[in-house]
């Protein structure tokens, strides 16, 4: 058997409109109820509306299949119809009767066949039967549908809120991120403000947002960027306004902030006693009905560096998830800011330490870096445009006696006032440095012949000439000297061999004061002098040159472990003449030729004391004006040819001068000391430039200049000095040799002192060759004990005293307090005995009121009284040995 519904039955009309009511239904209650929600959830409530209208189609097909089935158990007919469709019969009252002529429609019908027969049985039925049945089958889940719905609804009813407030704090903190990915990328402060303010008026739903400064002690406020809702004419969004404190609402709120350093707000300006009262002209401010105030910190102060002011139409708009936004925006903006100040102070900090690096810091003139810079470019654009380069190297005459004169205050003011005046007299084109000390380098360019220089020289004389008047009231005049090189009409091709070129005609130059017509001498011109001999150049090419050894004994072995080789030039009446005496007779490549000989002798000789069983080390001087490539490359040769272990030999560089102010100079040093060479740094005290360069020189060896050594007798006081630089060279571990030392006792108050290899007349004077063989076969030192003499003793006392000192200052617990304050069982007792002094000695009393002092300060280092009384103790023991000196 088959069945299917009629196309035009009414049922299924019913059933058509029943699923419309349901969609109607269900989108009006949800349209109604939930379209906000829907909307600020996204997701949620359009699934469960997709949910909902699921149900009801369901609901539907359901309630279609309960109609047909309650309806073929109740039936409003059954006619019997034959091959044709005609009713030929129908069912009434149990018994087949003729058709009614008259029945009521059907809403719905069944067509069976009949099997074995052409006829089929009609089954149908009619509107109230339909509305039976549908009651009947619905009853039950009509109040399941209705319960659910109403369930959906009540719901969404409590939950919308949540849900806004979930959506609004997510949106809080995607603008959170946003804003801090911004500021991190804008480049200045003022975008830095216009990009939050506009992002917290169109992210918060606030109608006016500012970014507010102060400066210190001003009575305006300055609106640094403001955003609002309204195009407000009152303000120029394009620069920063000020504007009175009590002129706007924002201002006023913003001034509570920077005098609390504590947020303000949320209040209502119409009703908070801080801004019922303003007279605020902007159209904007009719719909304010709350306002915020947030701080911004920069840099973790504690003042706030600007202030974050928001707006509101609405009373309850700042929720506590929009205050917790607003203030990590301001943070951020502080961060911003923060990160921007410390970016343009290290903009600031390598900009000025590349200008340091550039600048010589007493005169403000580019120093050799800078002029190694601009020699270059010089030399190409003189190439370029076919014109001439000068290089002049200046020299002040005369400038340390106006240091030991007036001081060297005086002395700086005259190299600041020089180094503006060159400046003023120079071109624009030219270009003036500092090399150091008193030197100054010009380069001036675009010459067409030493004519155009000669003018710009003149002007260089009349400023330099000129009278100078210093601080103190003094006026004084200086002369000057200068060496010019001229490219390209020499064969120098780079800018060290023109300075070079230039440093040897100033050597010219002031060597010859006397015979010159002019303060300038140009590289390669031939002068008078150039063509005269002095009697020491006469000698050396004569061949009168003689090298002497003055011993170096050691300090730890007490042997003689190295040599000073020393030139010396003997005339023809046989005459040995010393440096001091022909060294300035001598031009710059008659001292590089003098250094290559004496180290060659000296080279030979070195093995001839290896062959007699002495194995010494060899010390030689250099000029510093010798220094060059050139002259590297014969210092390798002459020790290539020797055999001779370059460990064994060690380089002298005098302190004083120019010279370590010299950066191509360094770098030759340590070409030098690539070589295996050790490099000694002369005369050390003598001048102030080592002590600033110690750290740069790459010296293995320090030698004190024998002015502090020989005058020691006289003036003790000078061993702290000494003990200074010994102290310096060990923490440096940088051996130290001391010079002069004539006499027994300064050799013992050395050995006391613990100098590592000592030099003078008390171990021997400067020797031939063969004297200094007979010598070392005949030296022998006394190991007696030291200190051997007062003298002695006073050192080692000074020595004592200042390792006292420190461990007092480090950790004075260390100390044995009860037997500090016993002389007898430290230094200096038992040497006193050696020398005669009782314990009932004045001398002794002396040294035992000392350690007694030194108890007492040991007992409470921060008694200053203690240190006094220690220091007095000290001063009068050390009297007393002076006194029994003499």
């Amino acid at each position: 058997m088959s069945s299917r519904p009629a196309s035009d039955s009414p049922w299924w009309a019913i059933l058509g409109r029943l699923r419309v009511f349901l969609v109607m239904v269900t989108e009006r209650f949800l349209s109604q109820s939930y379209r906000s929600v829907l909307w600020e959830s996204n997701v949620f409530f359009v699934v469960m509306g997709v949910t909902f209208i699921g149900i009801a189609l369901w609901q539907a097909t359901v309630l279609e299949q309960a109609i047909q089935a309650g309806f073929s158990t109740s039936p409003r007919s059954v006619l019997l119809t034959n091959s044709h469709g005609q009713v030929i019969s129908s069912w009434k009252d149990g018994h087949w009767a003729p058709p009614e002529p008259n029945s009521s429609p059907a809403v719905g019908m069944v067509a069976i066949s009949v099997p074995g027969s052409p006829k089929t049985l009609h089954i149908q039925w009619a509107s109230s039967s339909a509305r039976q049945v549908f009651w009947r089958a619905e009853r039950k889940r009509l109040p399941i549908l209705l319960t659910g719905l109403l369930l959906i609804g009540v719901i969404g009813w409590f939950s919308r809120y949540p849900l806004r407030q979930l959506m609004r704090l997510r949106q809080y903190q995607a603008i959170t991120l946003l804003v801090q990915r911004d500021l991190l990328r804008e480049k200045n402060p003022q975008a830095m403000y216009q990009r939050l303010v506009d992002n917290v008026v169109a992210q918060t739903e606030a109608i006016g947002a500012y970014v507010i400064a102060r400066e210190l002690e001003d009575p305006f406020l300055t609106i640094q960027a403001m955003a609002d809702a309204d195009d407000d004419p009152l303000f120029d969004r394009a620069a920063p306004v000020r504007y009175p404190v009590q002129g706007i609402c924002p201002t006023i709120v913003a001034d509570e902030v920077f005098r609390t350093g504590l947020q303000q707000g949320p209040l209502n300006p119409s009703s908070s006693a801080m801004t019922q009262d303003v007279d605020d002209d902007r159209s904007v401010f009719d719909r304010v009905r709350s306002v915020m105030a947030i701080p911004v910190f920069v840099g973790g102060g504690e003042t706030p560096f600007a202030v974050l002011v928001i707006e509101s139409e609405e009373i309850q708009h700042f929720t506590q998830s929009l205050q917790e936004t607003l203030k990590q925006l301001a943070t951020s903006l502080g961060f911003g800011l923060t990160h921007y100040r410390e970016r343009r102070e290290l903009e600031q900090a390598k900009a000025e330490i590349e200008n340091l690096a550039r600048h010589d810091m007493l005169t403000h003139l580019p120093n050799r870096r800078f002029l190694e810079e601009q020699l270059e470019q010089a030399i190409t654009r003189a190439e370029r445009h076919g014109k001439l380069l000068a290089v002049c190297m200046l020299d002040l005459d005369g400038f340390k006696p106006v240091n030991d004169t007036y001081g060297h205050e005086a002395g700086d003011e005259v190299l600041v006032t020089l180094g503006k005046r060159l400046l003023k007299i120079l071109r624009k084109s030219d270009f003036v440095a500092r090399l150091g000390g008193d030197e100054f380098v010009l380069l001036v360019e675009n010459l067409s012949g030493p004519n155009d220089l000669n003018s710009i020289l003149t002007k260089v004389e009349k400023a330099i000439n000129a009278p100078i008047p210093l601080s103190n009231g003094e006026i004084i005049q200086i002369g000057w000297s200068m060496g010019i090189s001229l490219y390209p009409f020499g064969k120098e091709g780079t800018g060290d061999q023109l300075l070079r070129s230039a440093d040897h005609a100033l050597y010219e130059s002031k060597a010859h004061k006397a015979d010159r017509s002019c303060s300038w001498v140009y590289f390669g011109e031939d002068t008078v002098w150039e063509r005269q001999r002095t009697p020491a150049q006469q000698l050396l090419s004569e061949g009168a040159l003689e090298v002497w050894y003055q011993p170096i004994l050691s300090g730890g072995n007490h042997k003689v472990v190295g040599v000073e080789a020393l030139a010396r030039l003997r005339d023809d009446d046989g005459r040995i003449l010393y440096p001091a005496e022909f060294l300035p007779q001598l031009s710059v490549d008659d001292l590089s030729n003098l250094s290559m000989v004496v180290l060659a002798q000296a080279l030979e000789d070195l093995k001839k004391l290896d062959n007699l069983g002495w194995q010494l080390w060899v010390s030689f001087n250099v000029a510093p004006e010798s220094f060059g490539r050139a002259w590297v490359s014969c210092l390798q040769s002459v020790i290539d040819n020797s055999g001779v272990y370059p460990k064994r030999i060690t380089l002298e560089i005098l302190e004083g001068g120019n010279f370590l102010e010299r950066n191509v100079a360094l770098s030759v040093l340590h070409e030098i000391k690539g070589m295996g060479i050790r490099l000694a740094l002369d005369d050390v005290g003598s001048a102030y430039a080592s002590l600033l360069r110690l750290k740069d020189i790459p010296i293995d060896e320090i030698k004190l200049d024998q002015c502090f050594i020989r005058s020691l007798g006289e003036r003790p006081q000078d061993l702290h000095f000494v003990r200074t630089i010994h102290d310096l060279a060990s923490e440096l571990q940088l051996d130290m040799v001391v010079e002069g030392v004539e006499t027994t006792e300064i050799l013992d108050a050395m050995l006391t002192t613990g100098v590592s290899y000592l030099q003078g007349y008390a171990i021997s004077r400067p020797l031939p060759l063969a004297v200094l063989q007979q010598f070392l076969s005949s030296y022998t030192f006394d190991m007696g004990k030291h200190p051997a003499t007062l003298f002695g003793l006073y050192a080692g006392i000074l020595k004592f005293h200042t390792a006292v000192k420190k461990i007092l200052s480090i950790c004075s617990t260390q100390l044995d307090i009860a037997r500090l304050t016993d002389c007898r069982q430290y230094y200096g007792h038992n040497e006193l005995h050696r020398f005669g002094y009782g314990d009932d000695s004045h001398m002794v009393q002396l040294l035992n009121d000392y350690h007694i002092a030194l108890g007492a300060v040991a007992n409470d280092i921060h008694n200053c009284s203690a240190w006094a009384v220690m220091e007095s103790a000290l001063n009068k023991f050390q009297q007393a040995i002076m006194d029994a000196r003499q």
